[in-house]
Parts: C-alpha cells; sequence; structure tokens
C-alpha cells in the first residue's frame, strides 16, 4: 500500500478477517466492484484495503467507496478524507460501539448511495441521509463483438458436471444428466437454453472464487477476464449478485438464480434482473417472443445517475 495523501485511491482486499468474517479465497466480485469504479478515475494514485479505511487518517485525497461492509473498527473514515459513497451495502445490524462508531463517521459523507433497500433503511433509522443507487456495476459498457454460448457462474448443480468431466464446457445434453435433473428448475433452464443458443452450441463454466495466494494485480486481471466472458455471451446463469449486475450494463442477457430472497442483498435489485428464488419457488424471467432471455432497462436510470455522480466527483 502506498502512503495517501491527495491522492486518487481505489479499494482492494486483503481479506485479514474480523468479527468471525474470515475468508478463504478471493470473491473477484469485490474486484469487478472495484473496476466499476475505475471507469471514473482520471489516474490511480494508490489503493486502500476496503476493510482498513480508518488508515486513511492522513490522507485528503478522493476515493469512490462501494461494495459490502460488516462494520467494525476498520471501517471508520476520518475527517479529513472525501470519499464518494455509493452502492453501499450493510450485512446485519447491530447497536455494539464499533458498528455506531462507523455510521458516526459516515454520517459527515451523506447524503449515502445504497445498494439495496434494506441498507437506506438501516442507515435512515440511524439519522443518516440515504437513497437508493442500485450498483456501480451496472454501469460497464460493452464494446460491440460476437457473442457465442451460454455462460453458467458458481452454480452447485452445474458444478459437478464439469468437474466430472475435467473441462469447462460441456454439451447441452448434458443437462439431461440424472444429477442436473434432480434440480427442481434444470428443465426449464434447459429449455431457454435450447431457446437462445440452439442445438450444438456449448455452456462454459466459470467461477468468482480465486485463491487468496494471488496479488491484487493478478485479481484485477481475473476480474477482467470475467467480466469479457460475460460481454460476449449469449446468456449467463448465476448465483453471483456481482456476474448479474454487471450483465445488465454489458446488455448481456441473465437470470440469477439463489436459493432464497435476501431482503439485504436484494430488496431494490430484484426488479432490475430476472431471478429464480428456489426456496420460495419464485420465478420471475422475461423473455422475447422467440422465448429468449431480455433484460429490464429498469437499471438504466439508476446507471445513468451513478455515472453522472461519479464524474462529477472525480472533477470530469
Amino acid at each position: 500500500m502506498m502512503e495517501p495523501s491527495d491522492k486518487n485511491l481505489a479499494l482492494v482486499y486483503d481479506y485479514k478477517g474480523h468479527d468471525g468474517y474470515m475468508p478463504s479465497s478471493v470473491n473477484l466480485g469485490d474486484y469487478i466492484q472495484t473496476l466499476a469504479a475505475l471507469q471514473f478515475y482520471p489516474k490511480v494514485d494508490g489503493f486502500i484495503d476496503r476493510d482498513s479505511l480508518i488508515d486513511l487518517q492522513d490522507s485528503h485525497g478522493k476515493a469512490i467507496i462501494n461494495g459490502w461492509y460488516h462494520l467494525f473498527d476498520g471501517h471508520r473514515l476520518p475527517e479529513n478524507f472525501n470519499p464518494l459513497m455509493v452502492s453501499m451495502n450493510i450485512s446485519g445490524f447491530s447497536d455494539n460501539s464499533d458498528f455506531l462508531n462507523v455510521l458516526n463517521s459516515w454520517k459527515r459523507f451523506e447524503p449515502i448511495g445504497c445498494r439495496d433497500e434494506n441498507t437506506v433503511k438501516i442507515l435512515k433509522e440511524k439519522g443518516i441521509a440515504a437513497y437508493f443507487s442500485s450498483c456501480l456495476t451496472t454501469t460497464f459498457k460493452r464494446v460491440d463483438s460476437a457473442r457465442k454460448g451460454v455462460v453458467v457462474s458458481d452454480l452447485l448443480f452445474f458444478k459437478s458436471i464439469f468437474e466430472e468431466r475435467g473441462e469447462k464446457v460441456f454439451p447441452i445434453n448434458r443437462l439431461i444428466k440424472k444429477k442436473v435433473r434432480e434440480f427442481k428448475y434444470s428443465r426449464l433452464l434447459k429449455k431457454i437454453i435450447l431457446k437462445t443458443c440452439n442445438y450444438g452450441k456449448n455452456i462454459k463454466y466459470v467461477t468468482h472464487e480465486a485463491p487468496l495466494s494471488l496479488s491484487h494485480e493478478e485479481r484485477f486481471e481475473k476480474a477482467r477476464e470475467l467480466l469479457d466472458v460475460y460481454s460476449k455471451a449469449e446468456l449467463v446463469i448465476t448465483s453471483r449478485i456481482h456476474a448479474a449486475l454487471p450483465c445488465l450494463g454489458l446488455g448481456t442477457p441473465v437470470i440469477l438464480v439463489v436459493h432464497s430472497k435476501d431482503i439485504s442483498r436484494y430488496e431494490g435489485l430484484e426488479d432490475l434482473f430476472n431471478h429464480i428464488y428456489m426456496k420460495e419457488g419464485v420465478v420471475a424471467i422475461k423473455v422475447d417472443n422467440r422465448g429468449r432471455v431480455v433484460n429490464s432497462d429498469s437499471y438504466k436510470k439508476y446507471a445513468e445517475r451513478l455515472t453522472e455522480k461519479c464524474i462529477k466527483y472525480m472533477g470530469g
């Protein structure tokens, strides 16, 4: 980490662990969120760990602060730093002193843009001005290129097939394999896939997990590779919110498939993308007259506002 002073800083993730949070791998979705912010930086002078914001005590610089926060002491922000806080997500809530001290330090930078309505509610209940901003990853833009095939991202009921074959692509007819047939929505997804890319095309499996041993540079590169894969797909089916949300900006049809409706993550966002909540039996998928998945345009108004806000903040 470089010493910050009047610098443009961007977030990285050291995953040091705290208060029971002890990750065993890198979530490349975090780095995708930083890449979304970096679109608006005229230059990058250095990086700061997401969980060490308190280390900015001697800095007078700028940073776009977004992503997930558990709210412990490392998330306190000093008065002399001037961040733009957008697309924030708070997981869980507590009245312990660390939590309240962090929120008190954030109040100076209100109104705070929140990735979900649940975070808006938490902040407002603590007297902090907040609004639903949606996610910064919806501001990605796609460079036109040919689309080909379907990408499956971190769906466990597909993963065993890929591991069994020792390959990262497999024919669509593998969807009728017994292990996948046990998944309640396999027939629906198979029908959608066949409508999307016709018979004979392949499905590619990707993951957002990466080893902690990778450098920040390597993590950013893998995140860029994921975005490139998503931008070239005809359809993405994923359990990862930071695959689903970037796909909106990239114009890639996407379906989020998750076990249950987690209001702390999806409230306010669920109308932006196609989704399946397995536990609740909720299927909300928009298709065109050919039966192909299409995305809603409802994300665009939020993406445009975020773009304007970030450009103005960075002096563009």
